[in-house]
């Protein structure tokens, strides 16, 4: 059925759903705090439990597997159920009847998606055509001196763009678009004359699609001495970096073969025309969370194929460690020679790199080879200390027990001593973690509210105590919050408490959708301050606002000399140092209030 489930009824979902008993249904829950139960995970094997239910914020959260959210999240994840689909579910258990509504701002939203679409999809027929007559002959020249065949051409959409202002403009006014239109899909932009020209101009053209197939945006490759060899359409309502996967819409089809994680448009493309057909693109140097979590839903094995630069070994380590949150079975390789997968294939052939895939690692593997070869000198001579250091370190940090052994056995034989001597080291490391080292070892600092970083606490000490937002002499604004994420949501929480609305379901609903880095970080708060109701809290909040006002005010006397420094011009030097004296002195009067 289509149209919005509106919010009134979400909400009465969720009030009317026991958490608690809806989750007993599929784990085995026993109450180890005052406020949360506790249970082992459905969501992923484990032996000590680590998944909580927290009854007064009516969430559940797995300190494990990180997987968190409502009781809507919970019945889609374990039912494998869309969003309206698990709202229904819910709401028939608790006999509330379930209606749509197309309010003029959601048929809006609709309209103005169908026009952006259209537009896109029109854009990508004139490229094509003009791919396809004698215009288009040096860009179809290009692509088969990379090896692109004319049905790899056909598979990806590609097109060109001419070298004209406004072909594609006029065109799309002729196709009965509008200017704005034009404009608002990224296909057209104003000239300093005020004129519509073209945004893409000379290039060869590179749909990119949505999971569905969908065409969501372009990227535009150069013909000529363009001094940008890349430009990418601008964010859209359908849009947006980091929420896609180029050429996934192909690469699903094929369900035997892991995926292959790549960086570019072209890296794609010529794995795929040269056989591997599973290849997507991360449309930039680092996997975001929306797309591991895009990679996780389709559970599938991957393998990361990047660059062997410093930069292509960070992607593959965050990518990595991004999949491993989400139990997705990761290999990495890197492409040697500092080439990329496209200029490999041209080199070396398909047969090279598909051997060069045989030799992928997992994680840890691939990071004690790293160390190894960060701690290996021109002349071949190994730096011991280091290399001990920084393997023992690494191994310290992976929780499984199976894995640190079976690794240190490799540590073991580059430092040419025992595995156990290593296991003993990496286990010091590890309990050096929990206690201080000296002769009378401090006993283990206490989680409390206040371990919390600021921002998070400041916004969930609120949706407990929303009064706390007219605390005196404690106003925050959008500035006080360093963290860009969650000075997005300002306006909803200050609107909120305004109209009385806010609580942790609000913001939950806000964030879970938009920014689940910022949902890793509420969510685990939640949990461990759930039913914490103490004036201490007061206390805290207070404290927190503090804090944030000292740092917000830190930033800005750093900015101002960083300023002061880089100008020689004199009356700005005076207007700088001005405004450093007002950031100092509000820096000092937060640092001396007391709470």
């Amino acid at each position: 059925m289509a149209g919005r489930i509106p919010e009134e009824i979400i909400d009465q979902v969720l009030s009317q759903t026991d958490i608690v008993d809806l989750v007993s249904r599929y784990v085995n829950l026993e109450r180890k705090s005052s406020s949360n139960l506790f249970g082992l995970c459905p969501f992923h094997s484990e032996k000590t439990p680590s998944f909580s239910v927290s009854p007064t914020k009516k969430i559940f959260y797995c300190f494990g597997c990180h997987k968190g959210g409502n009781a809507i999240k919970f019945v889609s994840e374990i039912e494998h159920l869309s969003f309206p689909e698990a709202v229904r579910h819910l709401a028939e258990q608790a006999g509330i009847e379930v209606t749509v509504e197309e309010d003029d701002g959601y048929r809006q939203r609709r309209e103005e998606e169908r026009v952006l679409r259209e537009v896109l999809l029109e854009s990508a027929r004139f490229f094509f055509r003009t791919i396809s007559i004698a215009e288009g002959n040096e860009a179809k020249k290009y692509l088969r001196g990379r090896g692109i065949s004319e049905a790899t051409l056909r598979a990806f959409g590609l097109g060109f763009a001419p070298d004209a202002w406004d072909r594609l403009s006029k065109h799309l006014l002729e196709a009965g678009f509008s200017e704005q239109e034009a404009i608002d899909a990224g296909m057209s932009q104003r000239s300093s004359k005020g004129t519509l020209i073209d945004v893409f101009r000379n290039r060869l053209m590179i749909p990119i699609f949505d999971f569905v197939g969908q065409i969501v945006a372009f990227g535009g490759r150069a013909m000529g001495d363009d001094k940008a060899k890349y430009i990418n359409s601008k964010e859209t309502r359908l849009y947006r970096k980091g929420r896609h996967l180029f050429g996934l819409n192909i690469a699903k089809k094929n369900k035997e073969a892991p995926f292959l994680i790549v960086e570019g448009y072209f890296d794609v493309i010529s794995l795929h025309a040269a056989g591997f057909d599973t290849a997507v693109g991360l449309l930039g140097t680092a996997m975001s969370n929306q797309q591991a979590q895009l990679l996780a839903q389709l559970d599938r094995p991957v393998t990361l194929c990047l660059d062997a630069d410093e930069a292509g070994i960070q992607a593959a380590i965050r990518a990595s460690e991004l999949l491993r949150k989400r139990e997705v079975r990761t290999d990495i390789v890197l492409i040697p020679t500092y080439n990329d997968p496209d200029l490999y294939l041209q080199k070396s052939g398909a047969a090279s790199f598909k051997q060069l895939l045989k030799t992928a690692q997992d994680e840890l593997d691939f990071k004690l080879d790293i160390a190894k070869r960060r701690w290996t000198a021109l002349s071949g001579e190994l730096d011991i200390y280091g290399y001990q250091g920084e393997v023992t370190d690494i191994l310290a940090a992976e929780e499984n027990a199976v894995l640190r052994e079976l690794k240190a056995d490799k540590a073991a034989k580059v430092l040419q001593t025992s595995p156990a001597a290593v296991l003993e080291e990496v286990a010091r490391k590890r309990r050096k973690e929990n206690v201080s080292e000296g002769p009378a070892p401090r006993p283990k600092k206490k989680k409390t509210t206040a371990d919390l970083s600021d921002e998070a606490f400041v916004l969930l000490a609120l949706t407990d105590s929303p009064k706390l937002w007219h605390s005196k002499d404690l106003a925050l604004t959008p500035e006080d919050f360093q963290n860009e994420g969650f000075r997005a949501y300002f306006p909803l929480v200050e609107q909120a408490i305004k109209e009385n609305r806010f609580s942790f379901q609000a913001l939950l609903s806000a964030v879970e959708k938009e920014d689940p880095e910022l949902c890793d970080i509420l969510l685990p708060g939640a949990v461990k301050t759930s039913g914490d109701q103490s004036t201490a809290t007061e206390r805290l909040y207070k404290r927190a606002v503090i804090a944030l006002k000292m740092k917000r005010y830190e930033r800005e006397r750093d900015a101002l000399l960083e300023s002061i420094d880089q100008t020689s011009d004199v009356k700005r030097q005076e207007t700088l140092g001005e405004l450093l004296k007002e950031a100092s002195a509000e820096y000092n009067r937060w640092r001396q209030k007391r709470v």
